[in-house]
């Protein structure tokens, strides 16, 4: 049997679906490994511990689902893969968070204003429970799952502008609400 260090791409792919060895994982990221750090390390200049952070999740991704690859189109895969990964970190909290901070915003108004922007799961979902369902749905997919506007289309069979509007009147009433608080229990409402 060859090493596979000696084996072309899709040799390699077709080595992994056959018998599934972690080892091709290895020579992948051998291969690969720097293309797909370059491909992080642009995406995120300014971060370059992230950058390997999102390589590595890139290289777990493939490997899970390196079995529905196509021959020819590995390394692009890879490369998909990556920025997909880093478009996902730009849509999470983790970096709105951590943009703040990076601002070094000193002032007090600030922070807290970040502090009064944290909301627990529980009363995004009492929230969410009061609003109408199109505007639930779109709120849902958008902030919590990372489609966008036309994969909601997609997904719901809505067209644009009413995706678009069920997202902006949504906001404004998911603000309204929690501004508001009305979705709160007191002490002693809560039922098991």
């Amino acid at each position: 049997m060859p090493r596979l260090s000696d084996l072309p791409d899709d040799d390699l792919l077709q080595q992994f679906k056959e018998s599934g060895r972690p080892e091709v994982i290895d020579e992948l990221f051998r291969r690969h490994g720097k293309v797909v750090f370059q491909v992080c390390r642009a995406m995120l200049p300014r971060d370059r511990a992230l950058a390997e952070d999102m390589t590595q999740e890139t290289f777990v991704r493939a490997w899970m689902g390196l079995r529905s690859v196509q021959p020819g189109s590995l390394a692009g895969w890879l490369a998909t893969i990556a920025r997909n990964r880093c478009l996902d970190y730009f849509r999470s909290w983790q970096h709105r968070l951590k943009t703040l901070q990076d601002e070094g915003n000193s002032d007090e108004s600030d922070w807290y204003d970040l502090e009064e922007g944290v909301i627990s799961a529980c009363d995004v979902t009492k929230i969410l429970a009061k609003m109408p369902v199109e505007q639930r749905i779109c709120l849902k997919l958008c902030y919590a799952e990372g489609y966008s506007y036309k994969q909601i289309c997609e997904r719901t069979g809505w067209d644009y502008a009413q995706v678009r509007s069920h997202i902006q009147n949504g906001k404004l009433r998911f603000r309204e609400m929690y501004k508001e608080k009305p979705y709160q229990l007191g002490e002693g409402d809560m039922e098991q």
